[in-house]
C-alpha cells in the first residue's frame, strides 16, 4: 500500500504541471493534508518540478536550489503523482498510451513515436500483439524528445540543461549519462552507441566528426549500401541488420522512396517479415502508393495474424480506398484478437457514424471512451455519444 498522506507537508512547484492545474494540485494536496506554497524561499518541505516542459532546467535558480547544505527534497513532477497515489497501475491500459494517441498529444507523425520506441528512447510499459503502451512518464518524455530541442538551445547553455534534468529527474540520471551530445555547427546531436539521433528523434549519418566532416570510411559505407539499395544488388558483405539501418535513416530523413527500396531489400535478403513489411506498408503510404501500402499491410497480417497494429492501419487504408466493408472487417479482426484494442473501436466507430451505422457505433463509443478516458480524442467521442443519443430514430 502506497502512501498518500503526508500532514502537514509544505509543497513549492517549478515550471508548468503536465497533469493538471495548479488550483487541481492544491485540491488533491488539500485532501492529503499538504499544502501548497508559491515562494521557493518560503521553506518547502518538497520541491517539485514540473514536467509539461524542461524551461525550468535553464534556470539559474536551480542549482543555487540543489547546493544548499539542508535542500529540500527534489523531485519530478511524477513521483509527486505516485506518492499521492494518482499514478495508474500498469497493468490496466485505461491511463495507458498507444502510439497513435502519444503521437496525437505531442504533435508529431505516429510513425516518428514508433521510431523512438525501436531506437529506445521510449520505454513501453505493456505489450499487446506487438502494439507498445507507454504510461504517464512515456508521454512525458516523448513531448520531451519532440520539444526540447525544437526551438534549439545554444550549446553554451546545454550542459547546464541536462545537468539540471540528471540531478531533478530520477529516471533520466541513468538514461542520459549513457548517452551524449554532440554539438556539430548550431545542430544538437544526442548519441547512442553508434547511433546520432537528432532532437526530433531522427537518426543522422554515422559522422566522424574530425576535420569537421565525416570520416572516408564512413562515406565509403554509406556510398556502398545507398549503392546495394539502388541497384538492388546481392552483396554478401551487407548484414540485415545494415540494411535495417539504413532504411531507417533514410525513413528518418523523410525519404520514402530510398527507405522503401530498403526494406525490400531487407526482405530479400532476410525473407518475410511482418514488422519489415509493416514499415515498408508505412513508406508506401507516404508516397502515395495506397494499393502497394494495402498489400504489404495484407502481407504483415498475414506473415503475424496477431499483428493487431498492422490489422487497424489496413483498415484506415481501406477506408481512403473507399472500400468500407473491407475496412470494418478489418477493424473487428483486430477487436476479435484483442477486444481491448481501443484504437480500433475508435476507429470503427468513426467509420460506422460516417456510414450513418448510428445505433452500431455507439457500442464501440461506449466501448472507447472506457478503455481509454484519458485519450487525446475522448472528448470527441463523447461528443459523438451526445448527438447519436440526440438523433430519433427513423
Amino acid at each position: 500500500m502506497r502512501d498518500t498522506c503526508y500532514p502537514g507537508l509544505r509543497v513549492a512547484v517549478v515550471g508548468r504541471l503536465a497533469a493538471m492545474s495548479r488550483q487541481e494540485l492544491q485540491k488533491h494536496l488539500s485532501e492529503r493534508g499538504l499544502f501548497l506554497i508559491s515562494d521557493l524561499s518560503d521553506n518547502p518541505d518538497w520541491v517539485v518540478f514540473g514536467e509539461y516542459d524542461l524551461a525550468w532546467a535553464d534556470d539559474p535558480r536551480i542549482a543555487s536550489l540543489l547546493d544548499k547544505p539542508s535542500p529540500p527534497e527534489v523531485i519530478p513532477e511524477s513521483e509527486l503523482w505516485r506518492r499521492l497515489g494518482l499514478t495508474p497501475d500498469c497493468g490496466n491500459t485505461k491511463s495507458l498510451f498507444t502510439p497513435a494517441m502519444i503521437a496525437d498529444l505531442v504533435k508529431v507523425p505516429v510513425r516518428e513515436v514508433r521510431r523512438w520506441y525501436r531506437l529506445g528512447l521510449l520505454t513501453a510499459v505493456q505489450v499487446v500483439h506487438r502494439l507498445p503502451y507507454f504510461d504517464y512518464q512515456g508521454l512525458l518524455d516523448a513531448r520531451r524528445l519532440a520539444e526540447l530541442w525544437e526551438s534549439g538551445i545554444p550549446s553554451q547553455r546545454l550542459n547546464r540543461v541536462l545537468e539540471n534534468v540528471c540531478r531533478a529527474i530520477p529516471r533520466w540520471k541513468k538514461r542520459l549519462p549513457q548517452l551524449s551530445f554532440v554539438v556539430h555547427g548550431e545542430t544538437i546531436l544526442l548519441q547512442s552507441g553508434d547511433k546520432l539521433i537528432d532532437y526530433r528523434g531522427q537518426l543522422q549519418l554515422p559522422l566522424v566528426f574530425e576535420d569537421d566532416g565525416p570520416s572516408k570510411k564512413d562515406c565509403e559505407t554509406v556510398l556502398r549500401i545507398a549503392d546495394h539499395i539502388a541497384q538492388r544488388q546481392e552483396d554478401s558483405s551487407l548484414s540485415l541488420a545494415e540494411i535495417m539501418e539504413m532504411a531507417e535513416w533514410m525513413e528518418s530523413q523523410g525519404n520514402w522512396e530510398k527507405a522503401a527500396e530498403a526494406y525490400r531489400v531487407a526482405l530479400a535478403v532476410g525473407g518475410p517479415n511482418a514488422e519489415v513489411c509493416f514499415r515498408l506498408a508505412d513508406m508506401l503510404y507516404q508516397m502515395g502508393d495506397l494499393n502497394g501500402a494495402r498489400e504489404r499491410y495484407y502481407m504483415a497480417v498475414e506473415l503475424d495474424e496477431d499483428y493487431i497494429e498492422a490489422r487497424a492501419s489496413l483498415g484506415s487504408i481501406l477506408v481512403e480506398l473507399g472500400q468500407t466493408e473491407l475496412a470494418i472487417a478489418a477493424y473487428q479482426g483486430a477487436l476479435a484478437i484483442y477486444p481491448d484494442y481501443a484504437d480500433a473501436h475508435f476507429l470503427l466507430a468513426k467509420l460506422l457514424d460516417d456510414l450513418g451505422r448510428h445505433e452500431e457505433a455507439l457500442e464501440h463509443w461506449r466501448r472507447f471512451l472506457a478503455l481509454a478516458p484519458e485519450s487525446p480524442w475522448a472528448s470527441h467521442a463523447q461528443g459523438r455519444l451526445v448527438l447519436n443519443d440526440e438523433t430519433p430514430n427513423p
